[in-house]
């Protein structure tokens, strides 16, 4: 019996399969959150030209001057999305 079909089986006999991903999941649907896609231009622009943030994901990191700001950029990524 194939390695393949060992696990087949398994999968087959569980309950649930738990599956780990990183952000190479999100990139192969499509998402890309490195790079200035017309998306993010479109909500994000102001935030880019007032914090100079280099890619959209920067502003995941950037210590905001407010909360108010900080959760302002969520909702506007959200909304790209």
């Amino acid at each position: 019996m194939s390695d393949a079909a060992i696990l087949a089986e398994i999968i087959d006999a569980s309950n649930a399969v738990l599956v780990g991903a990183g952000s190479g999941l999100s990139s192969s649907c499509g998402y890309n959150h490195y790079h200035w896609t017309d998306a993010f231009l479109k909500y994000l622009q102001p935030f880019r030209d007032k914090y100079g943030f280099k890619s959209p994901i920067d502003g995941f990191y950037y210590c905001f001057p407010s909360l108010e700001s900080q959760w302002g950029y969520y909702a506007e990524y959200i909304r790209a999305m």
